[in-house]
């Protein structure tokens, strides 16, 4: 049986671990977010053709997302908006479990242009 102290002890640092894996609310997909690979930015993207091909990471709020799997996404920062295609990694985002818009994400993958426009096949990514 354990003493009262203990006990009290235990419940505490239960609510902590539970108090520190709740509030971190991020979500991992795919292979996750390469920390080796270079922060951009979208406006880099499409200014800077040595970017367009290579492995990066962005990171941004999603401002709209695939209504019937959760298989691309637009991302915005503060320089511009891109789109993220999610379907050669197949990856799905779960949207209807509290992953959409206005969520920050920070995804990586290959950068391009689609279209003319600034795009990304993701490898994986964190949503929070």
């Amino acid at each position: 049986m354990m003493h009262k102290s203990g006990r009290g002890l235990y419940l505490v640092v239960v609510a902590l671990i539970f108090g520190m894996t709740a509030c971190s609310g991020s979500q991992e997909y795919g292979t996750g977010v390469d920390p080796d690979l270079p922060l951009v930015q979208v406006r880099d993207i499409l200014a800077d053709s040595s970017i367009q091909g290579s492995r990066v990471t962005v990171e941004g709020r999603i401002v709209n997302i695939c209504p019937s799997s959760g298989c691309w996404f637009f991302l915005q920062d503060d320089t511009g908006r891109m789109f993220v295609d999610l379907g050669p990694a197949d990856i799905e985002l779960p949207f209807r479990q509290g992953r959409t818009v206005g969520s920050r994400v920070r995804v990586s993958g290959t950068a391009g242009l689609n279209q003319g426009q600034p795009a990304m096949e993701a490898e994986g990514l964190e949503v929070w």
